[in-house]
């Protein structure tokens, strides 16, 4: 499968109130059709509930994350809806926000 909507360089923001979630840099492959990260921002970013993720700031459900993630990195694998969150890039100091729903 793959996720190929979502690839890129910038930050992923939460689509409901365009907080920062997620880096490009901690995204990988994990053969799902969602984004999927090895690690947040900030921890301060999300909160999670049993293993559901939800943006810390509006309270909206992002996906879940499980304990099979890369061992070399944190070992977590966030596997993130891919309507809920936005890539935005940056050009020349110039914000671009990528729909990440297609």
């Amino acid at each position: 499968m793959g996720d190929s909507n979502h690839n890129g360089k910038g930050i992923y923001h939460c689509r409901q109130c365009d907080y920062p979630l997620f880096s490009s840099s901690a995204k990988f492959e994990a053969g799902f059709d969602k984004p999927t990260f090895w690690d947040v921002i900030n921890t301060a970013s999300i909160k999670v509930t049993d293993n559901k993720v939800f943006c810390n700031h509006c309270h909206t459900f992002l996906g879940k994350v499980y304990d099979d993630g890369p061992p070399e990195k944190t070992g977590k694998r966030y596997l993130i809806d891919k309507q809920t969150i936005s890539l935005i890039q940056k050009t020349n100091g110039v914000k671009y926000h990528h729909n990440t729903n297609k």
